[in-house]
């Protein structure tokens, strides 16, 4: 059941998912047989924050488990992120509403390290990166 609550407030474009097939949120459902979800999707989506020169954070997939709070603060002792908000609207995000990039992240990167789902991942350049080869 607790499976079922996650998903029916999670993001479940599951094929659209670059981490699809490596996400531990998907691997258990598929290991405890859930196909059905009995909850509504109440899912609401929100904006995905790109601002950092390194890091993305999508709470649209996030679950709330908080390790990549325990590891910003506890492990890397820096506290860019944290629980905000109380009860069913808690939200794992920089304080007072500011991006990733306004905040006191160092981008390391431990957080996507932790993170289960893909909320946070890192940044893909690769693009711009062949552009600036490719430019003359």
């Amino acid at each position: 059941m607790i499976l079922e609550l996650l998903l029916s407030n999670h993001d479940r474009e599951c094929t659209k998912c670059e981490i699809t097939g490596n996400c531990q949120l998907q691997t258990l459902a598929h290991r405890y047989g859930i196909n059905d979800i009995r909850f509504a999707n109440d899912f609401e989506e929100k904006p995905i924050d790109y601002s950092s020169y390194s890091i993305v954070r999508n709470p649209n997939k996030c679950i709330k488990c908080g390790d990549c709070v325990l590891v910003c603060e506890d492990v890397q002792g820096v506290g860019a992120i944290g629980f905000t908000h109380r009860g069913s609207d808690v939200e794992i995000a920089p304080a007072f509403g500011k991006t990733l990039l306004e905040s006191n992240c160092v981008n390391c990167g431990q957080c996507r390290i932790v993170c289960p789902t893909v909320a946070i991942s890192i940044k893909n350049d690769i693009d711009r990166v062949w552009d600036a080869l490719y430019d003359k």
